[in-house]
């Protein structure tokens, strides 16, 4: 969300989608801002922080983007054996 609100622009919508299912949580944070050239290559500190945060938990991350067309970061952490709820899905649009 800092990202978003950082460089996507003022005028860019960003929405949080948060969800799971019996094996893993998901969540993806979506802006409709500037977007960047090779969100591959993103290096930024709080990207770096968000793949080693969510590394250390057998996590993944995935960033998508394209100039003028926005970013998506999303991701999935696993749950433990215990947690086997029944599948959820929350959206928070702002």
């Amino acid at each position: 969300m800092q990202n978003a609100t950082k460089h996507a622009g003022p005028d860019a919508r960003v929405t949080i989608t948060l969800g799971r299912d019996s094996q893993r949580v998901h969540f993806a944070i979506a802006d409709d801002g500037a977007g960047m050239d090779n969100p591959a290559s993103a290096d930024g500190e709080g990207l770096t922080n968000m793949r080693d945060r969510l590394g250390a938990v057998s996590g993944e991350l995935e960033i998508t983007s394209r100039p003028g067309l926005g970013t998506t970061v999303s991701g999935t952490v696993p749950l433990g054996e215990s947690q086997t709820a029944p599948a959820t899905d929350h959206s928070l649009r702002s």
